[in-house]
C-alpha cells in the first residue's frame, strides 16, 4: 500500500512499481529483496537496526497522535509487535517488547514497569513530527493500528 502510494506521488521507480504489485501472499523473503532494491533505487541510506528501529518509533508515534481514540499504549503495543518477526532486535523496539509485557496485567499498575512503558510512549509520541503526506499517514494507521 505505501509503495503503491508513493508512486501515486510521482516517486520511486522500477523496484517501487515492483513492490507495489506484491501481495500479502508473496514471500517475505521475496519482498525484502525488493524493498532494499527500492529504497537503494531511491537513494535511501542504509540504517542500522537500532536507526531504523527508532525511525519507525517515530513514525508510529506520529501515527498514533493521528489516530482518535488510539490505545494510550499503541506505539508501545505496535514495536512489540515487530520484534519478534525482526528476530528481536535491539533498541527501541527491545524496550517496547519489554515493557510490552506490563500492560496488561492489572498487579503492574502503578508499577516502576507501567512508568517506564508510558515514559518510553511518551518520548516516541512527541518526537518532532515527520512531514508525511496526509493520504500516507492515513495508509500507514490503517496498516499499523
Amino acid at each position: 500500500m505505501i509503495a503503491a502510494h508513493l508512486l501515486a506521488q510521482d516517486a520511486g521507480g522500477e523496484m517501487l512499481a515492483e513492490l507495489a504489485g506484491l501481495s500479502e501472499r508473496d514471500s517475505p523473503w521475496l519482498i525484502d529483496q525488493i524493498l532494499l532494491g527500492a529504497l537503494g533505487e531511491a537513494g535511501v541510506p542504509s540504517l542500522t537496526d537500532e536507526e531504523a528501529g527508532e525511525f519507525i518509533g517515530r513514525v508510529i508515534g506520529q501515527l498514533a497522535d493521528a489516530v482518535p481514540g488510539a490505545d494510550e499504549y499503541a506505539v508501545v503495543r505496535a514495536l512489540a509487535r515487530l520484534a519478534p518477526d525482526l528476530d528481536y532486535p535491539a533498541g527501541v523496539i527491545a524496550e517496547a517488547n519489554e515493557a510490552a509485557e506490563w500492560l496488561d496485567c492489572e498487579c503492574h499498575i502503578g508499577s516502576a514497569e507501567r512508568a517506564e512503558a508510558a515514559a518510553l510512549e511518551h518520548r516516541l509520541r512527541s518526537q518532532t513530527a515527520l512531514d508525511i503526506d496526509s493520504a500516507l499517514l492515513t495508509v500507514l494507521a490503517d496498516s499499523c493500528f
